[in-house]
């Protein structure tokens, strides 16, 4: 346990908003549904352009375990961290204005946590269309199996990948130890999407005790008009990309070839490589460089099996030669 350390609340949940009018009361009402009752919700409105705050005030008026954060926009990384500056539970939890999870869901999370010391808690979630009321449990969303204790983050991500189980670095799923963010410097990084991905290889090389429940607690909205999913976020998808891609790369020479930072390391690159190609010509032509960078990295860093491999190098020769 951590000794004699008190704290104000079993959990924190901190809540990011910026322009989801829309959504964010079902996401609310979940947090207000809740069976733990010694909880936190930090919402941090991170400079919304829509009535989001408007509704975010009226939740904090009518529940005294609600506060509010204003701040000017840092992105997704940027609200985080502001929550976690004024969070005082024992666990904390991150959970984005568009999703909601289970009435039950913390007190779950909590129990299970709390009884084995767990740093990292790992659970699945549910996902669903904006617009439609038909819940999936896709195989990206979900576990093969229970991890019922992990003595490090770095073992835990061994048996995933011996088992060929879901990498999802999305902090929906997870719950973790409010003393890796106070003791250990743990934070997200502001004004970027795809954070998450950036944040998964520090929190597992720092965390203990971890375990997987695959129980889906939480629900994840899919919408066209959402950061990720829009297609008019091209660039700023590209450019965090590359961010996360040269970052995580030079967490190899802080804590060595470990599956914690080669597994989100090769999706990281997957992923910008899949965004890349699916621009014109000229999009394609102004991100050349950073392209050529990343698959310097695949190559490198040997992420991949070895027919992706050879296709790789196959392309990268390719593209260096041609004039585009």
């Amino acid at each position: 346990m951590d000794g004699n350390m008190k704290y104000k609340y079993k959990v924190s949940v901190i809540v990011p908003i910026y322009n989801i009018e829309k959504y964010l009361e079902d996401c609310l009402d979940s947090l207000e549904r809740q069976t733990l009752k010694d909880i936190e919700v930090i919402l941090v409105c991170d400079g919304p352009t829509d009535s989001s705050e408007r509704i975010a005030e009226r939740y904090v008026e009518k529940n005294k375990h609600f506060s509010l954060i204003s701040q000017s926009n840092k992105g997704i990384g940027g609200a985080r961290n502001a929550g976690i500056k004024a969070a005082s539970g024992e666990y904390f939890y991150f959970l984005d204005g568009d999703d909601y999870i289970e009435d039950n869901a913390l007190e779950v999370l909590y129990e299970r946590a709390h009884k084995a010391n767990l740093d990292v808690l790992f659970f699945s979630s549910k996902t669903f269309k904006d617009g439609i009321d038909e819940f999936k449990w896709p195989s990206h969303y979900a576990y093969k199996k229970d991890y019922d204790l992990c003595n490090s983050g770095e073992e835990l991500v061994r048996k995933i990948i011996g088992n060929r189980d879901l990498y999802n670095p999305n902090c929906g799923m997870m719950f973790i130890k409010s003393t890796l963010f106070a003791n250990k410097n743990l934070h997200f990084k502001s004004r970027i999407i795809y954070e998450d991905n950036l944040f998964y290889p520090n929190l597992m090389h720092m965390a203990g005790k971890c375990a997987v429940m695959n129980e889906p607690l939480h629900y994840r909205r899919f919408r066209n008009n959402s950061v990720t999913l829009s297609s008019d976020n091209t660039d700023k998808k590209l450019t965090s990309n590359y961010i996360v891609v040269r970052k995580i790369r030079k967490l190899i020479s802080d804590f060595g070839r470990t599956p914690t930072v080669l597994l989100p390391l090769s999706r990281t690159c997957y992923q910008f490589s899949n965004i890349y190609w699916m621009q014109n010509r000229k999009g394609r032509k102004k991100y050349r460089r950073e392209y050529l960078s990343v698959v310097s990295v695949i190559l490198s860093e040997r992420l991949f099996g070895r027919r992706f491999f050879h296709h790789l190098k196959k392309v990268f020769l390719t593209c260096t030669k041609a004039k585009m």
